[in-house]
């Protein structure tokens, strides 16, 4: 936790877990080798400057909120196979992200998940079934969504207000 001295993590197949704030502003990170982790908890990486391009194993199943929030050099994003549902805040204030790639079997975006990020255009794959309250708000840029779902999230199906999940953008 605020290793500023600290550029790359390697994780070993046996590590299947990454605790609460584990590298937390370790401002320098720009390299992580996921190796067998499964689970990453709540905003073990925070503030990591250091992180530009982010591609995630198709073994993390779980990232807890706020995982990624304030990481301020990350430009872009792609999601393994193994994360089901995005949550909350991973991604809060990243104000540089702008290439986010869902996998074909995403099913829940969470409350503010990309708050503030900088994407121009976003492509929900067509498993998504939930997009949560200002999962997308503040994104300046945002002017496409394309929605590949066969039965498209609406008003019903959206946590709180429908449009919200976008907001004022």
């Amino acid at each position: 936790r605020g290793c500023s001295s600290l550029k790359r993590v390697v994780i070993h197949d046996g590590v299947s877990m990454i605790g609460d704030s584990a590298f937390f502003q370790c401002t320098n990170l720009s390299d992580i080798v996921w190796g067998g982790v499964e689970y990453i908890d709540n905003w073990a990486f925070y503030g990591c400057k250091g992180l530009v391009n982010l591609e995630f194993s198709d073994k993390i199943a779980h990232i807890g909120d706020g995982v990624f929030g304030d990481c301020d050099n990350l430009e872009s994003v792609k999601f393994g196979k193994g994360l089901v549902n995005i949550p909350g805040n991973i991604f809060g204030n990243c104000t540089k992200l702008k290439d986010v790639t869902f996998a074909n079997n995403v099913e829940g975006i969470g409350m503010q998940s990309f708050y503030g990020i900088a994407v121009d255009k976003i492509v929900l794959p067509q498993s998504v079934k939930r997009i949560e309250y200002m999962a997308f708000d503040n994104c300046q840029n945002l002017t496409e969504v394309y929605c590949k779902a066969v039965d498209v999230p609406v008003a019903e199906k959206l946590d709180q207000e429908a449009w919200v999940a976008f907001g004022s953008n």
